[in-house]
């Protein structure tokens, strides 16, 4: 990012006075004014551009839409010319110096000239090109300004520029005119500035965004501060729409309109009085706690340096809410900086959850919560029920994930020395991470399932152990193989867990902090490496700071934060860190007819079930005459209790449901074998923070013996759901069955129920049914009479 420049009041003073030595200059060598053929309009190639393909284009697009006026002095050209030779043509023909002068532009006489004669322009080649293949033959002519030919360097230079200025006219003042029509319900004028937009795309993309009230009644709401808008950057307005984030642009717009008004009042005039140095000056300082900002500011209202239009009891009045206003003054400048940011932000959202046709991010995610479980106690992670408000946080602690590790999932956002990039592809345990996070506080999507079955850790843990031995595949068992990737896969995991507690860092410091440069945008590297550890939910939604200081990178990250995302209620912030054990509904479970697996897994993990694709299509809702109450003891708990055998293993007992004798409560697997149920372990739940682990350890352990794990709906699961689907169901049950026994399994459900599978696989009965009754859910249910 190009290093910003203070605007000086003592260069604008030198600026004004070359202005008025240019006018007094101008007075003594003007020569009058012309109408002048087209061919005989010469461009030094030193002083004007080159050509320009695509002004052209824009400048014979204007002319088609609104006609070309060479007589509108705002477009007249500029040239020099000899005196004598002025003369001359003028007493040649009988035209009077006093023609020239005409007030009129309609009334100055046409100024022959002999074939081949050329008079320089100093600017308008594009123009004029642009006329000779718009105009008719005998109206190829334009006005031009004469001027004597010994003008001064300064003053030559002052008329070149001002005729490139008039094609690079600042865009921001170009969108401010065209919404300052729209407002004044001005359609000639709105129809003007829309064609001085020299992007077609740009026009567009302007058009749609002032096409959605929300955005042109918060920006109309500043359309009486000019200054403003000349940091307005047109050609992001497409990013703006594309990025899908109009809940955080809305707000960082509001963010600026609700600054300058509450400071500056609410009254037009008062707010017309605001001036390009005042924004320049204010922006991204905070003098109500930032010290340097206050001893820079402070004596230049006393003496009127700034905000000059106002009067002293103003200025007073200004400044006194200037000392209320506890973070970094904002102006467009700074919004379309620390868009950067927000893109690096909402581009990462998405490959956790991807917003579709006509929703926002926030919708997104808003739809697919569902609320959360489980979680670990003691990380400061949220356990939240279903609802708004909870959803909302949720979405913040996701949001301050990626602000955290921004360096390892979208590395191209961070600076690198001499504000270069590192274009490197995100880490895969940094987006296996916030999958899992997204998880654990209870968004469910397919990309997220998608992520969770594709563990690196697993992954790089077994071509350890591959790298270690060789021989390792045929030294142990596979059960043996996968407990050995789990164990150092959670390894993996209690490194960073251990590398990345959250540390205190200070919002304020006592020597120099971040400078205006660094007070918007993208992170430096060091400044992210400094802060990224202490952007937890505590500290950025914290206080504010009641003291006096400078503001660190962490302040800088909390204040783009609250920018766009806004202040949290203090009512949200009292939420339980606590276990959960309350069924919802809702939970995400993998497709039946398809088996989820960790990418680590060996090879004997990866193979489909065809029973389960039964499952999943085959059988469909029937009709059936049997008795509603055969077919309602399927889904009964005495009909899915284990049997009263010991698992020599575990040595329990296996009676019963887990919940007699004490309050402890245990996770449960049934298996499911020659048609008999026998638990074959039971996982007792207790205080330990890694125990979805050692389920998730467990349930691997049973896939490695060719078991099929399913919940109590007959969805098969995968390892990493087993922990949450045992929490969903009271008898806090999962079901192993062998590959080879679904088909049995199905067989006999359906004979309990009354029913017969058919060669395609449909259930079907003779007799018609007197009255159906839904029986069972999932998968599983059938419409029994």
């Amino acid at each position: 990012m190009a290093k910003k420049v203070r605007f000086s009041r003592t260069k604008q003073h030198q600026a004004e006075q070359r202005a008025v030595d240019d006018e007094f200059e101008k007075e003594q060598k003007f020569l009058g004014s012309a109408k002048i053929g087209l061919v005989h309009l010469a461009f030094d190639e030193v002083t004007d551009r080159e050509d320009d393909v695509q002004n052209e284009k824009f400048l014979i697009d204007s002319f088609h839409r609104n006609g070309c006026v060479p007589l509108d002095p705002m477009f007249h050209l500029a040239a020099t010319m000899q005196r004598r030779d002025l003369d001359m043509v003028l007493s040649r023909y009988g035209i009077t110096s006093e023609a020239l002068l005409a007030r009129n532009p309609a009334s100055l006489p046409i100024l022959p000239l002999p074939e081949g004669f050329q008079i320089p322009c100093l600017f308008g080649r594009h123009r004029t090109k642009a006329a000779e293949k718009v105009l008719p033959r005998a109206s190829q002519w334009w006005v031009v300004n004469l001027y004597s030919n010994d003008l001064s360097t300064q003053l030559r230079g002052s008329l070149i520029h001002q005729g490139t200025n008039e094609r690079l006219r600042n865009q921001g003042e170009v969108f401010f005119r065209i919404l300052h029509s729209k407002i004044r319900l001005d359609p000639v004028g709105e129809d003007f500035w829309w064609t001085r937009l020299h992007s077609g795309d740009q026009r567009r993309e302007a058009e749609r965004l002032l096409s959605r009230r929300e955005y042109r009644t918060v920006l109309g709401a500043l359309s009486d501060i000019q200054p403003l808008f000349l940091d307005f950057r047109t050609g992001m307005i497409g990013t703006i729409l594309r990025l899908k984030s109009d809940d955080e642009v809305l707000r960082g717009f509001g963010t600026i309109e609700g600054f300058w008004t509450s400071v500056f009042g609410r009254e037009k005039t008062s707010l017309q009085k605001i001036d390009r140095y005042d924004v320049k000056t204010l922006e991204l300082r905070c003098p109500a706690i930032c010290t340097s900002d206050r001893t820079f500011l402070e004596p230049l209202f006393n003496n009127g340096s700034i905000c000059c239009r106002f009067s002293a009891s103003e200025r007073d009045q200004i400044w006194r809410r200037l000392l209320e206003y506890k973070a970094f003054i904002p102006s467009f400048y700074s919004f379309f900086e620390n868009l950067k940011y927000l893109i690096a932000i909402a581009e990462t959202l998405k490959r956790v959850v991807h917003p579709v046709y006509r929703q926002t991010v926030a919708d997104a995610f808003e739809e697919a919560f569902q609320g959360s479980k489980h979680g670990r106690e003691g990380r400061g992670e949220l356990i939240l029920t279903r609802g708004e408000a909870h959803g909302n946080i949720a979405y913040r602690h996701l949001v301050l994930h990626v602000m955290q590790q921004l360096s390892l999932l979208r590395p191209e956002s961070i600076l690198l020395d001499g504000n270069h990039r590192d274009a490197v592809p995100p880490s895969d345990v940094a987006l296996y991470e916030l999958a899992a996070l997204a998880d654990r506080l209870g968004f469910h999507s397919a990309q997220i399932a998608q992520q969770l079955s594709q563990d690196p850790d697993q992954a790089a843990a077994r071509w350890a152990l591959l790298g270690a031995r060789a021989s390792i595949m045929t030294d142990c068992s596979s059960m043996r193989m996968q407990s050995y990737i789990h164990k150092i896969a959670a390894l993996f995991k209690d490194f960073r867990r251990n590398q990345a507690d959250a540390t205190d860092a200070a919002l304020l410091c006592t020597g120099l902090g971040e400078t205006l440069d660094r007070r918007s945008g993208c992170p430096l590297q060091k400044a992210q490496e400094q802060s990224h550890q202490a952007m937890t939910f505590a500290h950025i939604h914290s206080p504010d700071p009641d003291t006096h200081g400078e503001p660190t990178a962490l302040f800088v990250r909390r204040d783009i934060y609250l920018f766009f995302y806004g202040k949290l209620d203090l009512q949200h912030l009292g939420a339980p860190l606590e276990w959960s054990f309350d069924p919802r509904p809702g939970l995400r479970s993998s497709p039946s007819h398809e088996r989820v697996d960790h990418q680590g897994a060996g090879e004997e993990l990866h193979r489909g079930s065809a029973s389960a694709e039964a499952i999943g299509s085959g059988w469909q809702e029937v009709e059936t005459s049997g008795s509603p109450a055969a077919a309602e003891s399927v889904y009964t708990d005495a009909s899915l209790a284990p049997s009263e055998d010991l698992n020599p293993e575990v040595g329990v007992s296996n009676g019963g449901d887990g919940d007699g004798g004490d309050d402890s409560r245990c996770v449960r697997f049934i298996l499911h074998e020659q048609g008999t149920l026998k638990t074959v372990h039971e996982a007792p739940i207790d205080s330990a923070t890694d125990i979805d682990d050692r389920i998730e350890l467990l349930a691997a352990g049973f896939m490695c013996e060719g078991l099929v794990l399913m919940d109590r709906n007959m969805r098969t699961l995968a390892p990493s759901q087993c922990f949450r689907s045992a929490l969903e169901d009271n008898s806090m049950t999962i079901y192993l069955i062998r590959d080879v026994d679904m088909g049995q399994l199905l067989d006999m459900e359906c004979q309990i129920a009354g029913l017969k599978r058919s060669a395609s696989d449909d259930l079907l009965d003779g007799s018609q049914p007197r009255k159906r009754q839904a029986i069972g859910s999932g998968p599983m249910r059938y419409l029994v009479a």
